[in-house]
């Protein structure tokens, strides 16, 4: 609750230069160390899983930890996943679906129960 309420002052005062920038999952507005990915549909993902949250788990708008929030998927929300992409920490991220909102972004596997998704996206 004290972390809004300190978001929201900083709104107030415009610490935060636009709303837009935190929120945005447009190709080009990227967080810094966001990595910029190619834009993926599940209708292109030459196959597709079904599996869920193993755990409360942050979806986010590219595979790293610096992208920005856009969701979270809880263990009994269920999910469509697309593929995965291997970081250069070796951590690998799927992306996906969560079905039970329709938030769409990427997930790090090991918040994943059978690790995600055990296809590579293409480049």
């Amino acid at each position: 609750m004290r972390l809004r309420r300190v978001a929201a002052m900083a709104l107030c005062v415009g610490v935060l230069p636009t709303v837009g920038f935190l929120v945005s999952t447009a190709p080009g507005a990227v967080a810094s160390g966001c990595p910029d990915v190619p834009s993926l549909s599940l209708k292109d993902a030459p196959y597709t899983e079904v599996g869920d949250f193993a755990t409360a788990a942050r979806i986010r708008s590219g595979p790293s930890t610096s992208c920005p929030v856009v969701g979270t998927g809880y263990p009994d929300h269920y999910a469509v996943f697309a593929c995965y992409r291997r970081t250069g920490y070796q951590e690998t991220w799927t992306y996906l679906t969560d079905r039970s909102t329709g938030i769409t972004g990427w997930t790090r596997d090991d918040l994943l129960t059978g690790n995600g998704s055990g296809h590579v996206c293409p480049a």
